[in-house]
């Protein structure tokens, strides 16, 4: 057997753990041996301690157990003496005993503690059982004298005992405690060892009782106990012999019939039988040593035919492999490689033996040396590296999974190669690739067409949504129960029970999904969906599976929407200019009528020769009439202009600073024969002094005189009223009459094109008027309303601000549907 020294590396609490052990077991030790005191109570025949000692610093080494052994060695130094030289002394003595045997053991073995042959033996012996101990007892012997332990004459047999007691510790108990730390390859029948040491004790007992020739009794069960069970057994067996018969020896009580027995000669005794199990089972394990490598020779020359061919199908299965394999020893050149490898670097198998990494593949062998280098340095495996990059043919990529791992000698378990597994994915990542594509094309066509599919799997009653649809279901990822309860729970109620009736007649095979229905999200967005789906059927014709996709059709149903609206508004607006153009030809052909009636009277007068039609109160009376008529056409055309302006945004404004009451003066001016003919009378004017402002004066005119002669017009007869009030930022205009009033529903609408109250339309007119002073008064930045109820007259109300920033032209959206002149 040997022990290195290096062999142990402890962790702290573990060091401190095994030094506490230490110290208890020297002490337990050393407290066994003074039982086996003969000339000093402080002197033991036989010192187990050292053993201890020694055998500690041999497995472990002197810088992980000092403390422990050093605190063992003080503890029993202050329990045997009292002077403090001797305690000093007898501790520097013993410690330097244990250190002086380990450093010539190492030194003769070269580190290591050999117990193997008879001349590691012998070297034992002389080193650590005679040389440490005779230094040993002759330093403690000193320091005991100087502590006046024994006298002068004492000194002999004291030092004497003292190096027969550490010699025969070390003998016995080093040799014994190292076998712990070594492995057994040697099976023990521990019923034959029980009987071995219980009859050697036995033995033992009888045989030292001062009858010389019953001690060479116990020499048969040292050699069977080298025989059977090598040096551990000669350990024990030497344990047992030397305690007892020191034991005897010392304790022995003489008497004539029964004298005592001689120490000195059963402690040698005791050396000659352990040094000779040792040699003896030296011999016995290098025998069986022998017999095991025979055996095992006998045993490869037996199966070397049977590893011969399994190697060979082994090598075939790896060249006809798939799996690409290399091994690579340490200066990266090729040991082995099959067929799979080699067409990876485009090169025969052949041409790879030998040659290094970097003249095969080059253009990756600084990465592969890398992994190669870990795993010689590591010794563990790396597993499944995935590699994409380029191949030995130029141009060309390839994909795969590397494996390196580590190759051991079978008997040294040293690396000696790194094996490298290589498989190929190229195909399996290019189909990966394009299914990836294929994946993308589809969701982006699915995004950008609002589509998304749906798997109804009949066997679980499952429902998997792809995200599209989660989305046009305005739902987080996940979020979709996949039930049908879950879906039903989306799904418009108006919609419910045509949408059941649609799935219930899928799934009896009556017809295919087809179906436009309405979802209403969790943020309470209705969405029209168009669904369509099939159902996948086994050979039996039962259903297993529901596929189908939903597209968002949302933007198509309001496009549709918008559509319908637009071609309500086209009718309505075709409807309107019918209109428009009935009561334009029949507001245009009154006054022509008139004027034409007119002109015909008085060329019949003519030609009759009827002087009377010259006289001046005829002909005023005619030139008033046609006045009135061609003010009349004049208003009109003057409405279809203005009307054409602002639908072509022509309509402008040219502001300067004007006077409302001033302006208002002109009008009643103008409109004072209107007033007197409809029966008015003069109007009620409640105008301050100046109402100053930034105004288009021909415009605001064109406002007022329209209010005050619809007043005029549908005010019955009745007296108006016509107010001008400053505020701070602007003028108020009001005109009331106590006419016939506007119902609530029309107020509105009279602002609008061709549009007139249904009491109005008794009176004629275009409907423009009012539509025309909303333009400009809202282009000014003003407001125009009126306040009125059925039969109890109008109020009409017209808000201008003095100073106005919007833009010189008419607010109009000129993409509204205004009728054209044509």
């Amino acid at each position: 057997m040997y022990v290195d020294k290096n062999r142990f590396k402890l962790s702290w609490e573990q060091k401190i753990a095994l030094n506490v052990v230490l110290a208890v077991l020297h002490v337990l030790s050393g407290k066994v041996g003074l039982l086996l005191s003969t000339h000093n109570s402080a002197i033991s025949s036989l010192w187990p301690p050292s053993g201890v000692a020694l055998a500690a610093v041999l497995a472990f080494g002197a810088y992980q157990v000092l403390p422990g052994l050093l605190a063992g060695i003080l503890i029993l130094s202050f329990q045997n003496f009292t002077a403090p030289v001797t305690i000093i002394g007898v501790s520097a003595s013993c410690l330097s005993e244990t250190l002086i045997a380990t450093l010539l053991l190492h030194s003769i073995g070269k580190g290591k503690f050999r117990f193997k042959t008879p001349k590691d033996i012998f070297r034992f012996i002389c080193t650590a059982v005679f040389l440490a101990p005779f230094v040993s007892s002759t330093m403690s012997t000193t320091f005991m004298f100087m502590g006046n332990v024994f006298g002068t004459k004492e000194v002999p047999s004291i030092w004497f005992n003292l190096f027969v007691g550490n010699s025969l510790g070390i003998l016995i108990f080093t040799p014994f405690l190292l076998t712990f730390f070594v492995r057994r390859e040697r099976k023990t029948n521990y019923f034959e060892a029980a009987l071995l040491y219980i009859g050697l004790g036995f033995i033992s007992y009888w045989a030292f009782q001062g009858q010389e020739t019953k001690r060479f009794l116990v020499l048969p069960f040292a050699c069977w106990a080298a025989l059977r069970f090598g040096y551990r057994g000669v350990s024990v067996a030497t344990i047992i012999m030397g305690f007892m018969a020191v034991f005897r020896s010392t304790h022995w009580v003489t008497t004539p019939d029964a004298p005592g027995i001689d120490l000195f000669w059963v402690q040698c005794l005791t050396f000659g039988t352990a040094i000779g199990g040792y040699f003896m089972a030296t011999v016995v394990e290098a025998h069986e040593m022998a017999q095991e490598k025979e055996l095992e020779y006998f045993i490869s020359l037996e199966h070397k035919k049977v590893a011969e061919e399994a190697l060979a199908i082994l090598d075939q299965a790896i060249q006809k492999s798939p799996i690409g394999f290399a091994l690579v020893d340490k200066q990266y050149r090729y040991i082995r490689i099959n067929a799979a490898f080699a067409s990876i670097n485009g090169q025969p198998a052949e041409c790879h033996l030998g040659r290094t990494l970097n003249e095969m593949i080059p253009y990756i062998s600084d990465v592969v040396e890398v992994m190669v280098n870990r795993v010689f340095e590591t010794g563990q495996s790396l597993m499944n590296i995935p590699y994409h990059g380029p191949a030995n043919t130029p141009g060309q990529t390839i994909s795969g999974l590397v494996s390196y791992y580590p190759v051991k000698h079978p008997i040294t378990e040293e690396i000696f190669g790194v094996a490298i597994s290589y498989q190929d994915l190229t195909e399996h990542h290019r189909t990966q690739e394009l299914l990836k594509e294929n994946e993308a094309r589809l969701a982006f066509a699915q995004e950008a067409g609002r589509i998304g599919a749906f798997e109804w799997d009949m066997s679980t009653n499952k429902i998997l949504w792809t995200s599209e649809l989660e989305c046009i279901y305005a739902l987080n990822p996940g979020e979709f129960g996949g039930t049908f309860e879950a879906w039903m729970e989306r799904i418009h109620a108006e919609d419910v029970q045509v949408f059941h009736e649609n799935i219930v007649r899928v799934l009896i095979g009556e017809s295919e999904f087809n179906l436009q229905f309405r979802i209403v999200t969790k943020f309470h967005d209705v969405r029209w969906l168009l669904a369509r789906g099939r159902m996948m059927r086994d050979s039996q014709g039962r259903g297993v599976k529901f596929i189908g996709i939903n597209i968002d059709i949302t933007d198509q149903k309001m496009t549709e929407q918008k559509l319908r609206v637009t071609e309500a508004n086209l009718l309505h607006a075709l409807s309107v200019r019918d209109e428009f153009m009935a009561i334009a030809s029949h507001e245009l052909k009154t006054p022509l009528t008139s004027l034409k009636l007119q002109i015909e009277l008085y060329q019949r007068g003519v030609l009759k020769g009827d002087l009377s039609i010259y006289s001046p109160e005829k002909i005023n009376i005619l030139l008033e009439r046609n006045s009135r008529q061609i003010d009349r056409l004049t208003r009109l055309v003057d409405d279809m202009l203005d009307i054409s302006r602002i639908r072509t945004g022509k309509l402008t404004l040219k502001k300067e600073e004007c006077d409302l009451s001033e302006m208002l003066k002109d009008i009643l001016n103008r409109t004072r024969e209107q007033f007197r003919a409809s029966g008015s009378g003069e109007p009620i004017i409640e105008s301050v002094s100046e109402a100053r402002g930034e105004w288009d004066p021909l415009r605001i005119d064109q406002v007022m005189t329209n209010i005050i002669t619809n007043a005029i017009r549908y005010g019955q007869g009745k007296p108006v009223t016509i107010k001008i009030k400053n505020y701070e930022e602007s003028v108020r205009i009001s005109v009331k009459d106590q006419g016939l009033g506007i119902a609530k529903s029309d107020q509105e609408k009279i602002f609008q094109r061709y549009e007139r109250g249904l009491i109005a339309r008794e009176v004629s007119g275009l409907g423009l008027g009012l539509f025309i002073c909303q333009q400009i008064v809202e282009a000014h930045g003003g407001s125009i309303w009126v306040e009125s109820e059925v039969n109890q007259g109008a109020t009409f109300f017209v808000d201008l601000p003095r100073v106005n920033a919007s833009t010189p032209f008419m607010p109009y959206l000129h993409h509204d549907l205004i009728p054209s002149e044509n």
